[in-house]
């Protein structure tokens, strides 16, 4: 009896609350800033292929200050980068969440 009802609940169905939405891709923002004078980059935002499944803002330090990177991103890289001396690293995966 015990192993029988372990089984009926072991079968029901998982379900999954927000922000998880099976089926729909993450959107990041995506902006190259190149060199701190070079002005503000052109922000626009990218649907991510199903293996990046994170967003990253990136900022270098000096004397590239104020130089970043925003993309879609694989999770496990963003955080190995944020282990990189120098480097800001914001590692997120909700849509828009490296603004």
């Amino acid at each position: 009896m015990f192993h029988s009802l372990y089984l009926v609940f072991a079968l029901q169905p998982v379900s999954c609350v927000s922000p998880c939405v099976v089926g729909e891709a993450l959107q990041c923002n995506n902006c190259v800033r190149e060199a701190p004078d070079s002005g503000n980059c052109a922000e626009t935002v990218e649907t991510c292929p199903p293996e990046m499944d994170a967003c990253a803002k990136i900022t270098y330090p000096a004397p590239h200050e104020n130089t970043f990177h925003k993309s879609c991103f694989k999770m496990a890289e963003c955080l190995k980068l944020a282990f990189t001396q120098g480097l800001k690293v914001s590692c997120c995966n909700w849509d828009g969440c490296n603004k």
